[in-house]
């Protein structure tokens, strides 16, 4: 099994500037009616997108786009971040946020 390359991160500095880029993600979202409970505002409100995706460009990641997280050594997408209306949509709606837990992961078909 080969080992997996560690994760970056994004400087705490780069957290300032994303809060109108998520303002706006979320605005959008909740014109679209993907977002449509208050968790689940509260959810996309919280959770910082750019730590899933430290390489991707700050504007690319609060869009309504699917970013690539990693390739594999031919350049092929092997993982991802759903859109984020997919990830609203797919969100359960008593969504509940808990401050021990650091990852929400979601898989369906």
């Amino acid at each position: 099994m080969s080992k997996l390359p560690s994760m970056n991160t994004v400087s705490d500095s780069a957290v300032t500037s994303v809060e109108p880029l998520k303002a706006a993600l979320i605005d959008q979202l909740r014109r679209m009616n993907a977002i449509r409970t208050a968790p689940v505002q509260r959810a996309f409100r919280t959770v910082d997108r750019h730590r899933f995706a430290p390489e991707a460009p700050l504007e690319e990641v609060y869009s309504d786009k699917s970013i690539v997280t990693k390739r594999d050594d031919r350049g092929l997408a092997v993982s991802s971040m759903s859109a984020p209306r997919i990830q609203a949509f797919k969100l359960p709606e008593g969504l509940v946020i808990d401050k021990k837990h650091t990852r929400f992961a979601v898989s369906w078909p």
